[in-house]
């Protein structure tokens, strides 16, 4: 009987898109799970927990970029949110969910819109060369479907469509917010247009997060990337670790006007 009926699910799906077809096998499962996870236990402490309570690559690293002639003059843009392995590693794609590789991001976000996410998007997550679509879809395609506690499966009942790639971009975004880095480098008296050297900007983000971060400098030594890391308690909160490395920047760092 349950052969037949997956028979007949597989059949309609060919009817739908991609994405339609992974809502339906999920209704005729009758994916009901709600799960009852732990608050306490960090990422990357076990490696028993259900992949919906604890993301099973457990070190999320926040990567903020400085481009000129991108975004508000006083805010560090997004370049993403990834999932690594609690090594430090890049997770191999053949570990994320295929399924979820969906296309047309930002229709996907304009049309989810109801908290404003796509308008903060286009504000503090712009793409530097090619389209915000592309940009945006790559992100996900890349990193999204690697957060496993954003699977559909994860959230029951409630699982409406997309949610996950909402709910994804806007921890991102809400991190980019908590973990305001223009700010804390101007608390500490750097401001664009200066030259720093590197140990202040480092000095500066522990003073304001109480860890610190690798800095990327782009060949001419001007800041270009600072990222943070993450452990996640729980199925959704974050707690700053120290970074792996500290990064390419060494003495003195551009950090140019944007406009």
């Amino acid at each position: 009987m349950r052969f037949a009926i997956l028979s007949a699910v597989v059949a309609v799906a060919a009817l739908f898109t991609q994405s339609e077809a992974v809502d339906l096998f999920i209704q005729s499962e009758g994916l009901e799970r709600k799960a009852t996870c732990s608050t306490d236990i960090l990422s990357c402490s076990t490696t028993t927990l259900d992949t919906c309570c604890s993301p099973k690559h457990g070190l999320l690293v926040l990567a903020q970029q400085w481009v000129p002639g991108k975004g508000p003059r006083d805010a560090f843009t997004m370049h993403g949110l990834w999932p690594d392995t609690c090594s430090g590693a890049q997770v191999p794609i053949r570990e994320c969910d295929a399924s979820r590789s969906y296309n047309g991001l930002d229709n996907i976000l304009y049309n989810y819109d109801y908290d404003q996410l796509y308008d903060n998007m286009t504000t503090y997550w712009p793409s530097e060369g090619r389209s915000n679509n592309w940009f945006w879809t790559h992100e996900w395609q890349k990193h999204g479907i690697c957060v496993s506690t954003l699977a559909p499966k994860c959230y029951g009942s409630e699982y409406k469509r997309y949610q996950d790639v909402h709910d994804y971009f806007k921890q991102a975004l809400d991190l980019r917010t908590e973990y305001d880095l223009y700010a804390a480098l101007d608390s500490a008296g750097i401001q664009p247009g200066s030259n720093p050297d590197d140990s202040e900007i480092h000095s500066a983000i522990r003073a304001a997060f109480g860890e610190d971060a690798m800095l990327q400098c782009d060949p001419h030594g001007d800041i270009r990337e600072i990222r943070l890391y993450f452990h996640v308690k729980g199925k959704s909160q974050y707690v700053l670790t120290a970074p792996l490395e500290t990064g390419s920047c060494q003495g003195s760092v551009g950090y140019p006007e944007k406009y």
